[in-house]
């Protein structure tokens, strides 16, 4: 190859949409990774666990069920359900696991959690529902953790991602 080739093929490069070639794809990885980490290993950016499910009692209405036919109206069939188990009997009711907290209930926050471009070559994981932002927040103070950001390993993640992705695209531009 030639000097002038290589010169070529770098301003090759310069067209190519680093959006799509090379931030998508390692972005994709990460929010993966991002998501499994919190709504299936229940783990912290820190890789602690998030915490565990409270057994003070407590009340739930109807509508704070994700499996309706599990609500079984007050003493005085009221809207509300008594748990002497707290939230953790109030998740085993729904089905859920209770061993650890997993922040997934209704699956609402975790399909908030998405890509967004931001600009010509910039792309953002953000929860994109104002409500489900707010859960995320009032999570992290309750739990006294980190959460909504990424982990070391999702960071090393998205560096070697973009790496190979810039790799690929240096090999098509320089052929």
């Amino acid at each position: 190859m030639t000097i002038l080739e290589f010169i070529n093929g770098l301003n090759d490069i310069k067209a190519e949409r680093v959006l799509d070639s090379i931030l998508l794809p390692a972005a994709n990885r990460v929010i993966s990774q991002f998501k499994r980490r919190i709504f299936n290993d229940g783990e912290a950016a820190s890789g602690a666990k998030i915490g565990n499910y409270s057994t003070k009692p407590a009340g739930f209405s109807r509508r704070q069920f994700v499996k309706k036919s599990t609500f079984i109206g007050g003493s005085d069939g009221g809207d509300t359900m008594q748990f002497k188990g707290g939230y953790k009997e109030f998740r085993q009711l729904q089905g859920r696991q209770t061993a650890f907290v997993d922040l997934r209930l209704s699956g609402s926050l975790e399909n908030s959690i998405q890509l967004v471009k931001d600009g010509e070559n910039a792309i953002l994981i953000a929860i994109t529902n104002e409500a489900e932002a707010k859960k995320a927040r009032e999570n992290e103070k309750r739990f006294s953790k980190v959460i909504f950001s990424l982990s070391e390993s999702e960071k090393k993640t998205f560096s070697e991602a973009l790496l190979s992705g810039a790799e690929k695209v240096i090999k098509r531009a320089l052929r």
